[in-house]
């Protein structure tokens, strides 16, 4: 009988400590995906002045950031142009490309000024560390995905 209530209380234990787990595993696995989140910190070994750097570029970026446009409003003027029984307006279309293009190339602009104002951030072994992380890590999902491929 005891047996019975101590194999329940480890069944328990281990259901709740795993559902803890994956719960909090989402929100930190969210969290890492900024270029430089804590983990990011404690492997390049960043000082407090570095982190302090990073993180009122990453907040002026975000300020700064061209707004995208709202999306129900291009999806009706996407639907306007091609739900029509008149004839297909091709320069009104191109317009509305264009402007989505100039758009998108602003914020990867705004994108690559910050990430280029970060690399200079960091110190010379950071930056050969953070190269070398980023080979590895290609190297891990070349390796993923040819392993998807092979069970296909």
């Amino acid at each position: 009988m005891k047996l019975n209530k101590l194999l329940t209380a480890a069944v328990i234990t281990i259901g709740l400590a795993s559902s803890a787990a994956i719960a909090g595993k989402g929100e930190h696995h969210k969290h890492e995906r900024e270029m430089f989140g804590e983990r990011m910190s404690q492997y390049l070994e960043l000082s407090q002045a570095q982190q302090d750097q990073i993180k009122a570029i990453r907040d002026a970026q975000k300020q700064q950031r061209p707004e995208r446009g709202d999306r129900a409003e291009q999806k009706s003027q996407f639907d306007a142009l091609t739900q029509t029984s008149e004839s297909f307006d091709e320069d009104a279309a191109r317009a509305m490309i264009a402007a989505k293009q100039a758009d998108h190339l602003e914020r990867q602009i705004a994108h690559m000024k910050a990430k280029h104002q970060i690399w200079n951030i960091l110190s010379t072994e950071q930056q050969q560390k953070f190269v070398e992380m980023k080979e590895k890590r290609k190297e891990r999902h070349a390796q993923k995905r040819a392993e998807k491929r092979g069970e296909r």
